[in-house]
């Protein structure tokens, strides 16, 4: 995944999660920002690292 694509889909999340389009800005920004300073191995490390909720099964 590119760097483009990955900003597309934390646009997207962020528009349903209804964040203001100064936030989304605020936040396409900080990543890109990221993107200079962590690689992608780095990031996923941090993605692992996060204690991400997701909903249980019915």
């Amino acid at each position: 995944m590119d760097n483009h694509s990955c900003l597309g889909y934390a646009i997207l999340a962020a528009k349903k999660l209804g964040y203001s389009e100064k936030a989304i800005n605020d936040l396409v920004l900080e990543m890109q920002s990221e993107f200079g300073w962590k690689t992608a191995e780095e990031a996923e490390d941090v993605y692992k690292a996060f204690p991400v909720e997701f909903p249980k099964a019915e």
